[in-house]
């Protein structure tokens, strides 16, 4: 019996649940927490950043490994992916040593890039370029981001120690598994040529224009990912001492909510404005939120920031992602593993720079103040090589 043909929105529907559980739960629950495991002694400060750096390493070896992902089998690599993060989840909950904790978050990373690079790969597969349904795919992060978030609200209210949080969302990534691997089992539609069906070669849709190189796009992307990933990893902590740890899990979630729906603006800026503008804004819009918190303790303002860096830092990954189809053609998969490689290096090396510099200054604002300069490098990165590339065209 042969399978149904499956839509893109379909795809896009099983990739944004599978980010919703890899990256929201996988990756970004630990920042929620963090704060409830170190209150309970399970970490420290200091090991909650060798255990942040040790999910981003992960990250790095799993967006190195599927540098030759073959499109075919992405919807598989993105089950295994998924797969591995309900086992570290389940981990999550019974680890009792910040060694065994570190183990699991590089997994756990390892996992994150899978499925972030594999699901991305099947979408465009399944879509065949059509990119509206890009947006749909990565919402889910911001989605997952907030369930976790108020989950782990949730937990503190009702005095539950981390680890049954931990084994809530193991199980809530269990179902997800299931309902993923359902929809993977629809046949891909048959792809047919130019004016014989609805389908039409990638070269010949309209995409932005995009006049970055991608070498560009790899270096531009690194940034950001060491640009947000200071205030993300500690954003939830430099709240919750400034106003109480049930409010600082409220704004992270905030953070997420802001990011869910941000990934259709970014669209809509990225097909109007190009690749470079829109990164430009982007990274500018996300500079001053990541700055938010040294400039105010202002409640209001604070959340403001909040949705400042969560509506932008997944926008980025949605402009990036598409260029990298424009730029790369047929050889996308590769690009987009090397640049969500750089990601995961900026991810390193964040924290690693936030615990020296709050070793040194007792305080995270000096690290705050070094990621925002990084955005807006990537930013002037993005508006340089636009004028050149205008410039060499007049």
């Amino acid at each position: 019996m042969r399978k149904p043909n499956v839509s893109p929105l379909l795809v896009a529907l099983a990739g944004c649940l599978s980010l919703a559980v890899a990256m929201g739960g996988g990756r970004f629950a630990f920042t929620a927490l963090y704060p409830a495991m170190v209150t309970e002694g399970r970490l420290s400060v200091a090991d909650g950043s060798i255990a942040a750096s040790a999910n981003y390493a992960g990250y790095l070896a799993g967006a190195l490994f599927l540098v030759r992902l073959p499109p075919a089998r992405a919807s598989l690599f993105c089950l295994v992916g998924l797969a591995l993060t309900t086992i570290c989840l389940a981990g999550m909950a019974v680890a009792t040593s910040p060694q065994a904790i570190d183990g699991i978050r590089f997994v756990a990373g390892i996992a994150s890039a899978i499925v972030l690079i594999a699901a991305t790969v099947w979408l465009m597969q399944s879509s065949h370029g059509d990119r509206k349904a890009g947006p749909i795919l990565y919402a889910g992060v911001g989605t997952g981001i907030a369930a976790s978030a108020e989950l782990a609200a949730l937990a503190s209210s009702l005095d539950w120690p981390s680890g049954t949080a931990w084994g809530l969302l193991a199980a809530l990534s269990l179902i997800a598994t299931l309902a993923v691997g359902a929809a993977s089992l629809v046949r891909p539609p048959r792809q047919e040529p130019a004016g014989q069906g609805q389908s039409v070669p990638d070269r010949q849709r309209p995409s932005p224009n995009c006049t970055l190189a991608p070498s560009d796009l790899i270096w531009i992307y690194g940034l950001a990912g060491f640009g947000y990933i200071i205030s993300a990893t500690y954003l939830p902590l430099i709240v919750g001492q400034a106003l109480g740890p049930g409010y600082s899990l409220h704004l992270w979630a905030a953070f997420g909510l802001g990011a869910a729906p941000s990934c259709l603006v970014w669209h809509l800026v990225h097909v109007r404005l190009g690749t470079a503008k829109a990164l430009a804004i982007n990274y500018g819009i996300q500079a001053l939120g990541v700055l938010m918190p040294t400039l105010t303790s202002n409640a209001a303002l604070l959340v403001f920031g909040a949705v400042l860096v969560g509506g932008t830092f997944m926008g980025v990954v949605t402009i990036a992602m598409s260029a990298a189809r424009t730029v790369a053609g047929k050889d996308h998969a590769s690009l987009a593993s090397f640049m969500t490689a750089a990601y995961g290096l900026g991810q390193i090396v964040g924290p690693v720079v936030a615990q020296h510099l709050f070793t040194v200054t007792k305080g995270f604002g000096a690290s705050l103040v070094v990621a925002a300069s990084s955005l807006v490098i990537g930013s002037t990165i993005a508006v340089v090589r636009r004028m050149r590339v205008s410039y060499a065209d007049e």
